[in-house]
């Protein structure tokens, strides 16, 4: 699916005349001018990603790549944890363990930050006498790996974002066509 149609270039594009696979070759190119590294740097169609992350050990958090968050049955968000790849207090390194898949009640999703934060009751400081605190290595996930839905639907014409990339999605075809751009 496009950011544009052939049925949006009269809207978005209005002095765009071509037709047919020029048409469509045309819509692509100024597509790929969006989402390359000098645009938006990534998918803006509804795309899955899956990304490795490195959790905060205080806070048990992380903050995903890509907005705006598709949250629904037919996009499901999938958290694996994991402890490993840390040293503990003593020097000894700890190895990675097997990826633990959670369940939705034990993780929250700030959608507007794309922050997700572990609901996890064992993250202890442990106090001495003399006061220094330290963290149990094992009371803690170091890893983490979330696969999730993040994109625009570009058939939703109520969406006043999606209205806003498909204009400037018309723009740059026109500016692509306009002779201007070489």
């Amino acid at each position: 699916m496009a950011i544009l149609t052939e049925s949006d270039i009269p809207i978005y594009a209005p002095s765009i005349t071509l037709t047919g696979d020029a048409l469509t070759g045309a819509i692509l190119n100024a597509q790929y001018q969006i989402e390359s590294a000098k645009g938006a740097n990534r998918p803006l169609e509804i795309t899955q990603f899956t990304e490795p992350k490195r959790l905060n050990p205080k806070q048990q958090n992380a903050y995903l790549s890509y907005y705006p968050l598709i949250i629904d049955e037919t996009h499901p968000i999938e958290v694996k944890v994991r402890i490993g790849n840390e040293v503990s207090i003593l020097g000894y390194g700890i190895s990675p363990q097997e990826w633990q898949i959670l369940d939705s009640s034990e993780y929250t999703l700030d959608n507007p930050l794309g922050k997700i934060s572990l609901n996890i009751n064992d993250i202890l400081y442990r106090f001495n006498w003399w006061g220094y605190a330290w963290q149990n290595p094992q009371s803690f996930y170091t890893e983490a790996e979330i696969t999730y839905f993040s994109g625009f639907d570009f058939t939703d014409t109520n969406n006043d974002t999606v209205k806003f990339i498909k204009s400037m999605a018309g723009q740059v075809l026109t500016y692509l066509q306009s002779g201007s751009y070489q």
